[in-house]
């Protein structure tokens, strides 16, 4: 059963930060368990093992809260959740045709932010870090990986940071346009995710089947989803759509299988949207699958306490080692 945090929304939005990027100058809003809700330095948390939370499709920040409200998590890393363009409290994404800018909305947009968003931080010298993204924000994690190995092939990269590798979650990594009649399943509420217009009825059918056991959430926690759905700029779900339809993204196997970063694949056992055989079938080299039960689309909400164990003991193993080790943090069957 996951915990209950009644004041969590005042905690929250006394701790909320913004942020202007250079490039764009667009807004960021985000968390940053670096400061209490005083804005004072967190003495407890350490500061060079930094983790990046990237939320997914019309949800924000708040979808990770539960990771950053985790004792064990906030004192162990720098916990920092960003809101995408268009999302939660940052700024809309600008549309006007200006050559040589992404087109908004796209992967390629948002994994630009990612990049943007992480070199206005200044870290200790010895730090690294960890990429976590949901659903949407899986695919953006990817998309910015495979955007630093070009980086790093031209030898353009700004990051002094170490990537240790990515947790992703609710994610299937695919090749292509193609390939996503295959990696997801063809559950009617999805398509939700990418209409500009529609109604309450179908944005409440949407959240509400990204939970396999929606009975233990409260009113407020399902109406937090919903108004956090009304508040996403509309044009971001059909710009994403149109931007997938053209095949504007890169090769995310090749991009896991190729690079020297590893990937922890995490995904409720009962997600409705993800085809786990496709997943589990193309995770292999530098990566692991792991489904979690009893849970469905986000379950690090719905299952918070045992998603948050796991993460703990991966996010601790990823960053001594740097490496997956297939065969650990999997000998508790709690997961299964």
């Amino acid at each position: 059963m996951m915990p209950h945090h009644r004041n969590r929304k005042k905690i929250f939005e006394t701790k909320t930060k913004k942020i202007k990027l250079d490039r764009n100058e667009y807004v960021i809003s985000y968390y940053d368990t670096q400061e209490d809700e005083k804005g004072l330095r967190n003495e407890n948390s350490n500061s060079n093992k930094i983790i990046f939370f990237i939320h997914g499709n019309s949800f924000s920040k708040d979808i990770f809260q539960y990771q950053l409200l985790n004792s064990k998590l906030f004192i162990n890393f720098r916990l920092i959740a960003l809101d995408l363009p268009g999302h939660g409290q940052s700024d809309f994404a600008k549309l006007e045709s200006v050559e040589g800018l992404l087109a908004p909305y796209s992967l390629p947009f948002y994994a630009s932010i990612l990049y943007e968003f992480i070199l206005k931080f200044s870290f200790p010298s010895n730090s690294s870090y960890l990429l976590c993204g949901h659903s949407l924000g899986g695919h953006i994690v990817l998309e910015y990986l495979g955007l630093q190995q070009k980086k790093q092939a031209r030898k353009r990269t700004n990051h002094d940071l170490q990537c240790k590798g990515s947790i992703l979650i609710g994610t299937p990594p695919i090749r292509s346009l193609e390939e996503m009649n295959l990696a997801f399943l063809p559950n009617p509420n999805l398509t939700v995710a990418f209409k500009e217009l529609v109604s309450l009825k179908e944005i409440k059918e949407f959240i509400d089947s990204c939970f396999f056991r929606k009975d233990i959430l409260e009113n407020w926690q399902l109406e937090n989803f919903y108004n956090c759905f009304l508040k996403t700029d509309p044009r971001s779900r059909s710009l994403l759509l149109d931007s997938l339809t053209r095949g504007d993204f890169l090769n995310e196997i090749d991009i896991i299988q190729e690079g020297h970063s590893s990937h922890y694949f995490i995904c409720g056992e009962n997600d409705p949207f993800i085809n786990l055989d496709f997943l589990k079938k193309n995770t292999g080299k530098n990566s692991t699958f792991i489904p979690l039960i009893h849970s469905g689309h986000i379950p690090h909400y719905e299952s918070s306490e045992i998603f948050n164990e796991l993460f703990f003991v991966i996010c601790q193993k990823m960053f001594s080692l740097g490496f997956v080790d297939k065969n650990y943090p999997l000998e508790s069957n709690i997961y299964f």
